[in-house]
């Protein structure tokens, strides 16, 4: 088996691809993976797994070097499925196993912006022949798939992102009490936000409603924001609005880092304020880690942000709604809040654990390789 992905960054299709390496029994799937921008966020979880990694070289997606080291170490190794991440690492896999004669491919689509380019339109149909499935990881995208492509109809299936519990150890509790003390004082609320910078995780609108928030209400919440920066322009101007006027000490903005765990366990609540979602890891890690979420209503964020049972569930783009779910958080009772991530872990363990997601993923690439 052959994954092909960009990289190995901080992304959510490169967790859930460790995620899904770490799940699947070896005696099944002998797994690989092929890379072309060095990013290794998550390089040590993926070779922790016994997954080789491949580096294919090249200046990224659009070199032509790529495909050809690509179509090489699929004539050079007798792999019997290639899955791909993303969109171009999904054009990659499927020229180069074309190139190469085999083996067959599945890609993935894990957002619901399909369409926004007419010319990854045109791509995208005229490459749909050329894999055997599609797997996404929302119900959204699979709608939105075979709307707007009628060729992949019939031939998309939905594997829902999964999420590896474990009991934290005293030392992980050490590092979260640790990370609590560093950014909220005795008595504050700590909100916190996973994620890169950039436009479609709305930052501004967190703002707006952090502003909107009355007086009283303001002070007694610190948010944090975790995640890099991809969108140079928005972190500058996030920055500077943070810091100044009513939110100066009452919004930071944090390094990514490979401890997500303690920003969870830290936190009293989780924001996800997305303009458009697939199926949202960080809302996922977060009722894993038994802490309550707040969430725009994109994708498939209704799974997991469950109004009344796990959390808040508010339209996207809508600051006054998302400062009212903010007020409900913070006048919540620390109990009610706590059943609140009880009842979310209960459902991750239940219906989205990396046990699931390996048993869903297994049965697709079965699929492939028989049909």
């Amino acid at each position: 088996m052959l994954h092909v992905i960009d990289s190995l960054t901080s992304g959510g299709a490169q967790r859930q691809l460790a995620t899904l390496l770490g799940a699947l029994d070896r005696r099944d799937v002998t797994s690989s993976v092929a890379v072309y921008h060095r990013h290794d966020h998550f390089r040590p979880d993926v070779e922790s797994t016994g997954a080789s990694v491949h580096d294919l070289g090249g200046r990224g997606g659009r070199d032509p070097r790529v495909v050809a080291h690509l179509a090489s170490l699929l004539k050079s190794t007798s792999y019997d499925l290639v899955h791909s991440w993303l969109l171009t690492p999904g054009v990659l896999a499927r020229v180069a196993a074309s190139l190469a004669g085999g083996p067959a491919v599945i890609v993935s689509e894990r957002n619901v912006d399909l369409g926004a380019s007419p010319a990854r339109m045109l791509l995208e149909r005229a490459l749909a022949r050329r894999a055997r499935l599609m797997i996404v990881n929302a119900d959204a995208i699979a709608r939105n798939v075979e709307e707007r492509l009628p060729v992949w109809r019939g031939r998309v299936r939905v594997v829902h992102n999964g999420f590896r519990w474990t009991a934290p150890s005293d030392d992980v509790l050490a590092r979260a009490a640790g990370f609590r003390a560093e950014h909220a004082s005795r008595g504050e609320f700590l909100l916190a936000v996973v994620g890169r910078v950039e436009r479609q995780k709305a930052p501004l609108v967190l703002l707006d409603a952090l502003e909107l928030l009355p007086d009283e209400a303001l002070s007694r919440v610190r948010t944090v924001w975790v995640g890099r920066p991809i969108d140079r322009d928005l972190f500058a101007e996030v920055v500077e609005r943070a810091g100044s006027g009513r939110l100066a000490d009452r919004f930071e903005m944090v390094p990514e880092t490979r401890d997500v765990r303690s920003v969870y366990l830290g936190a009293d609540a989780v924001v996800l304020p997305s303009r458009w979602e697939g199926f949202p890891n960080a809302l996922l890690e977060a009722l894993g880690n038994a802490r309550p979420v707040i969430a725009t209503d994109v994708g498939d964020a209704d799974r997991l942000a469950i109004p009344g049972s796990t959390g808040w569930l508010v339209p996207p783009e809508d600051a006054l709604s998302l400062a009212g779910a903010i007020s409900q958080a913070l006048s919540a009772a620390p109990g009610a809040l706590v059943e609140m991530g009880e009842r979310g872990a209960a459902l991750v363990r239940e219906s989205y654990s990396d046990r699931t997601l390996a048993e869903r993923t297994l049965a697709v690439y079965e699929e492939a390789l028989t049909g």
